[in-house]
């Protein structure tokens, strides 16, 4: 990842998590005291660093997500745009995990592998929303407009699109 994305995919967060309001005050806002968007741009140069030859200084922006968040965010999981993290505490979200643009993750969420090893990881499409404590491994796909319940294991794909997927395991509900 280059400079340049980096700072354009920085700057689109910020647009999203400060929303409509405009101006110089919510955009200072935003960036100090807005967990959501600190969450997400600490991941950003976290997944810049790690590509960089700068790779060592990437530990202080994982333990900061850990201490500040208790939250881990590998910077070699890929997250799209528009990512929303509405309770950004107890977030675990693996190597190889990927996720695609305009999804909102509640708190305790665990998106991982199920056994360690390439081509092990989820991964999620647009528009999904995954609730409180919900934990998706394995190798699986999460389909375009996809709702997970609270409290669901997702071990199988969900490939109905604009479906509820609930329980445990998860089933289309």
């Amino acid at each position: 990842m280059r400079f340049k994305e980096l700072k354009r995919l920085i700057y689109s967060d910020l647009c999203y998590a400060r929303g409509s309001s405009i101006g110089i005050k919510h955009t200072i806002l935003t960036i100090f005291f807005n967990p959501k968007f600190q969450l997400i741009c600490n991941y950003r140069v976290s997944m810049f660093l790690e590509a960089s030859s700068w790779g060592f200084l990437n530990i202080f922006t994982k333990y900061m997500n850990l201490i500040v968040f208790s939250s881990e965010i590998s910077p070699c999981a890929r997250l799209g745009e528009n990512i929303q993290f509405a309770h950004p505490i107890g977030l675990v979200i693996g190597n190889g995990v990927v996720i695609g643009n305009n999804v909102v993750i509640y708190q305790h969420v665990t998106i991982g592998g199920k056994n360690i090893g390439e081509g092990t990881y989820p991964m999620i499409k647009d528009n999904v929303t995954i609730f409180a404590n919900a934990t998706i491994v394995g190798n699986i796909e999460v389909s375009n407009n996809i709702t997970i319940g609270a409290n669901s294991l997702v071990i199988h794909s969900c490939t109905d699109e604009s479906s509820v997927y609930a329980g445990v395991p998860a089933r289309k509900i």
